[in-house]
C-alpha cells in the first residue's frame, strides 16, 4: 500500500515538474526574442548608444516610474538617459536575471531583476542600486513599455544622504 503511495506521488510530482518546465519555454516562442531585445537596450545604455537604444523603443513607447506619475514617453527617455553620463561613469546592469512569458492579455512581457551600478562623478562614490521592471515587447519586437521599481531613496543613502522628517517650524 504504501509502496503504491509512493509511486502515485511521485507520478504526480514529474508530471507537475514536466508541465511547469514547458510553459516557461516551449509554449512562449517570443521568449528568446523578448530577451535579446531587453538585453540590447542595456547593452545600449551601458555603452552610452542612445541611437540604438531608441531603434529598441516603439514610437508610442511610454515609461512609468519608478515614483507615482513619473511617466516618461521615447524622446524623454532617451534624454533622460542620456543625462545619466553627466553625473555618473562606470555605468553597470549586473546580476541580471530575465523571464519572459505571454503574460496579461496576450501580451508579450520581460521581467528583470537586477542591479545598476555606477560611480557619481562629483563626489566619486559608487552608488548601486537594486531594481525590478517590467517590460512589454509589442508584436513588432520592440519595447512598447517599461514600468520600473527601484528604491530611489537607495540611490541617495550611497551619497550619505539622510531623510528628515520637517518639524512645524521648518514648514513655515
Amino acid at each position: 500500500m504504501l509502496k503504491n503511495y509512493l509511486l502515485c506521488l511521485c507520478a504526480v510530482l514529474l508530471g507537475i515538474t514536466g508541465c511547469s518546465q514547458s510553459q516557461n519555454s516551449d509554449q512562449y516562442p517570443y521568449r528568446e526574442r523578448d530577451i535579446n531585445t531587453v538585453k540590447s537596450l542595456y547593452k545600449a545604455y551601458q555603452t552610452n548608444d542612445m541611437k540604438t537604444a531608441a531603434d529598441l523603443l516603439a514610437d508610442n513607447y511610454k515609461e512609468f516610474g519608478p515614483s507615482i506619475g513619473d511617466t516618461t514617453n521615447k524622446a524623454e527617455t532617451i534624454d533622460n538617459n542620456t543625462g545619466v553620463y553627466e553625473y555618473h561613469s562606470d555605468i553597470q546592469y549586473n546580476d541580471l536575471e530575465f523571464y519572459a512569458n505571454d503574460g496579461h492579455k496576450g501580451k508579450h512581457w520581460v521581467r528583470v531583476y537586477g542591479v545598476w551600478k555606477v560611480t557619481h562623478k562629483e563626489t566619486g562614490k559608487p552608488i548601486d542600486v537594486r531594481y525590478y521592471e517590467v517590460f512589454r515587447i509589442d508584436e513588432d519586437g520592440k519595447i512598447a513599455e517599461l514600468h520600473t521599481y527601484w528604491d530611489t531613496m537607495d540611490y541617495w543613502a550611497d551619497l550619505d544622504y539622510e531623510v528628515t522628517k520637517k518639524t512645524e517650524k521648518d514648514k513655515k
